[in-house]
C-alpha cells in the first residue's frame, strides 16, 4: 500500500504523502485505553525504581513521580478543581509543570497550556477563551 493510497480504519482512501518517509513506522498506532495519568501509574507499578526524568542532574523515579502527582491532585481537589474543569498552566519546562499536567489529568480536568512568558493581555484572552477556573504559574 502506497502513501497515496492508504486505507484508514475502513474509510475511503486518503492522500498522505508524508507516509513515504515513515520507513517501518506504521501509519496508525494502537494506543492504550487509559488516561495519560494511568499510563504513568502503570510505569510506576511496573518499573517503580526506573528513572522517570532527570532535571538539572536530579533523577526522579516513577514511584516518586507518581507520589508527587497524587499529592498535587489531592491539592487541586482541595481547592475545588473537579472533573471537566479547565486549568490554565503558564509554566516553563520543569518537573513542576510535568507533575501539574498529570495531576490535572488525574482529577479529570483539562490542562490549557500557555507560554509562561505570555503578556497580561494574552493570559487574559487565554483564560476567557478556555473557560479556565484556575491559572497555575511558578513564582
Amino acid at each position: 500500500m502506497t502513501a497515496e493510497q492508504t486505507k484508514i480504519a475502513g474509510e475511503s482512501h486518503v492522500k498522505a504523502p508524508w507516509l513515504n518517509v515513515y520507513g517501518v513506522v506504521p501509519p496508525h498506532l494502537d494506543y492504550p485505553d487509559c488516561t495519560m495519568y494511568e499510563a504513568v501509574e502503570r510505569c510506576a507499578e511496573t518499573y517503580p525504581n526506573h528513572i522517570a526524568y532527570v532535571f538539572m542532574g536530579r533523577k526522579t523515579t516513577y514511584r516518586a513521580m507518581a507520589a508527587e502527582i497524587d499529592l498535587c491532585a489531592r491539592a487541586l481537589k482541595a481547592t475545588g478543581v473537579r472533573p471537566g474543569d479547565r486549568i490554565t498552566m503558564a509554566m516553563p519546562n520543569c518537573p513542576q509543570a510535568v507533575i501539574m499536567f498529570y495531576a490535572i489529568n488525574l482529577v479529570g480536568a483539562t490542562a490549557n497550556m500557555i507560554h509562561p512568558l505570555s503578556s497580561e493581555k494574552e493570559i487574559e484572552f487565554y483564560l476567557k477563551e478556555s473557560g479556565s477556573i484556575f491559572a497555575v504559574t511558578l513564582d
